[in-house]
């Protein structure tokens, strides 16, 4: 697996991101407020944050593919 992808200031930035709404919902928000269904909130919210990090994650190590040979030979 290659990581240089992931030593770019535009992942970084996405990751910082990410990591300061983190901090504010659960932190600032759910742990420090708690509201009545927090643990079915906290639960549903870090199911979908590990949905979104294994995406993220999928997309930028992922093989983008390539472009058939004669792609633009039956366009003209």
């Amino acid at each position: 697996m290659n990581c240089t992808k992931l030593i770019n200031p535009h992942f970084i930035g996405v990751m910082v991101f990410i990591m300061v709404n983190y901090f504010i919902f659960v932190y600032e928000y759910m742990i420090s407020l708690k509201p009545a269904p927090y643990i079915i909130l906290l639960i549903v919210f870090h199911l979908l944050f590990l949905f979104l990090l294994w995406s993220m994650g999928k997309a930028i190590l992922g093989d983008p593919g390539r472009v058939p040979i004669y792609w633009g030979f039956f366009a003209e």
